[in-house]
This record gives structure tokens, sequence and C-alpha cells, in this order.
């Protein structure tokens, strides 16, 4: 038998998606990554695991690898000639004992969408919930209608 949502369920999902939707509508891509890093440590929170820090560095070598992935108009960890994660970071001054990537695209600006999609995939949620992970860095890059965004997790030595 199927089961029958509520007139009122309806408008209330339908009211919150569109608060959302305002709320986000027209941040900078800056403002956006601030949203998702905010829900990755929403996330940890709710699993018992400390939050992560944002990292500059890590931010700067996000930003970079979404925009590259916007100029090559598509999804990758690797480019030919591009230095792997790992080279990048190192390259930029940091020295980590774990470190891991996640990469997203799509055309909404919506960033729970995003969230919730990762949360969906094995790795990717691996990633956000590692709990030796220390810092955080999230790079997102606007091209057309595509949202390019990168996730650069590492753990870093103490304070």
């Amino acid at each position: 038998m199927a089961r029958k949502i509520p007139a009122l369920a309806l408008v209330l999902a339908f009211l919150a998606l569109a608060a959302q939707t305002m709320e986000e509508l027209g941040l900078s891509p800056e403002q956006l990554e601030d949203k998702l890093f905010y829900l990755v440590n929403q996330e940890r929170s709710k699993q018992g695991l400390p939050e992560l820090r944002l990292n500059p560095l890590l931010r700067s070598i996000a930003r970079a690898h979404s925009k590259k992935m916007a100029q090559q108009r598509r999804l990758a960890h690797d480019f030919p000639g591009y230095d792997r994660l790992a080279v990048r970071a190192s390259n930029a001054g940091l020295h980590f004992f774990s470190i891991g990537e996640n990469l997203a695209v799509g055309d909404t600006f919506l960033m729970r969408l995003f969230h919730e999609k990762m949360l969906t995939s094995p790795g990717h949620r691996e990633n956000i919930l590692f709990k030796d992970f220390t810092d955080l860095g999230i790079g997102i890059e606007l091209s057309g209608n595509r949202y390019y965004v990168t996730q650069e997790f590492a753990g870093l030595p103490g304070p």
C-alpha cells in the first residue's frame, strides 16, 4: 500500500529548501566554501569526532585544484604534468602525516546537496570522518553553471 505524504510535510520541506536556497543565492565561492566547511564539521560533531581546523594552505591548494578541473572541464584527482596532492602539499610547506582529497562537480550552488552526495560515497565519507585528519581546506571554482569542488584534508602535527 502506498504511503501518502501529508501536504503540510511537503510544504514544510519546500519552505526549508527555499530558505536554504535564498540563504546561499548570490554567495561568493569563498562563502560557499565556508558553508561546506561548516557542514563537514557539523557531520564530524554528530559522529563524536573533533572539528577540523580551517587551513589556509590547504584552502589554497584546493582552490588551485578546483580551478584546474574547471579549466580542463573534468573531475579528476590527477592531470598529466600536474603534481599529485601529496607533492602539492609538501611543496606548499605542509608537514603532514596523512592527507586526502574529495572532489565533486555539479550545477547547484546548494552546498548541502554536495555534502549529502559526498556522504553517500564510501570514499568521500571516509575522508570526512577520518579521525586522524585535523585540518581542511575547501576550494570552489565556478565555470559557466558548473561548480567544481575540492576538499583537501590533512593530519598535521599539533598546534
